[in-house]
Formats: structure tokens, sequence, C-alpha cells
């Protein structure tokens, strides 16, 4: 059983059912920007869950994890990068300075390609409701194009 006594929070004990199948564990991922969690991310994390980054920004934060993971005797090659994509379809080319993952279908299809060439294990499609508008039809409509979209 689980059981916790803190000055705020308390768990009576409890079971937690059912157990993970991962042994130990499933895999522990962070999404932190803030210099003293990227570092966490280094030292105790199995990977990294980045959202809403410019690649380049992105690219620069991955290398700093992987550092710092290779700094404190870690293999920065076992570290996962999990990218969450929140992506908006639009038929018009985007702005300069746009969210990454919206836009038009080469905008996306672009960051799909900086995405994977930077090296992310996996890429997760979150549709959001921007240019689709609200409607289960159009929210399945885009999830087949990002589907095409990311090959």
């Amino acid at each position: 059983p689980v059981e916790f006594q803190g000055s705020i929070w308390k768990i009576p004990p409890s079971y937690i059912q059912p157990k993970p199948v991962q042994k130990p564990h499933p895999p522990i991922l962070m999404a932190a920007f803030a210099p003293a969690a990227m570092k966490r991310i280094a030292t105790k994390a199995d990977g990294w869950l980045p959202v809403g980054l410019p690649v380049p920004a992105m690219k620069q934060m991955w290398e700093g994890i992987q550092g710092m993971a290779k700094e404190a005797g870690r293999d920065p090659s076992k570290l996962q990068l999990i990218v969450r994509a929140n992506f908006s379809i639009s038929p018009e080319t985007g702005p300069e300075g746009r969210f990454i993952f919206t836009g038009s279908e080469e905008q996306i299809k672009q960051d799909i390609a900086d995405v994977r060439a930077m090296g992310a294990d996996e890429l997760h499609f979150d549709p959001t409701t921007g240019a689709q508008g609200g409607t289960a039809q159009r929210w399945s409509e885009s999830i087949e194009r990002i589907r095409e979209l990311a090959g």
C-alpha cells in the first residue's frame, strides 16, 4: 500500500491497481523549460516532453539537457525526446513567428521534418480547435490530414 503523512497532504493506506507493466516503472518524462528543471531532466528523468517551442529553442535546450546528462555521468542517448505537437492546420500560410505546428500544411510538414532532424523519438499530435473550428467532423478531418503529413 501507499501511505503519506505530510504537513499539508495526507494519504491514508491505499492500494493502486493495476500495476505498471514496465519494470521497474513507466518512463518518467518532464515537460519543463526552467534551467533547474532541465537539470532534473538530465539527472533524474527518462526524457523530455517539450511543447510549443520554436525548433531552434527546442534544439538548444535539448542539447543543453544532453550535455548536463553527460556531465552527470548519464548516457545522453538513453534520454527520450518526445515532442507534443498542438497542431492547427490553416488554409493560409501562417505569419512569421507563428507557433510551431500551426499554419499551412507545408509549414506543418516542415515543422515535422525539423523535429525529426533534431532526433525526436516520438511526436504526439494534439489537435486544437483554432482554424478547424469546433465540430467533431472538422476535428476528425484534421487528424486524418496530420497523419498524412507526418507520413
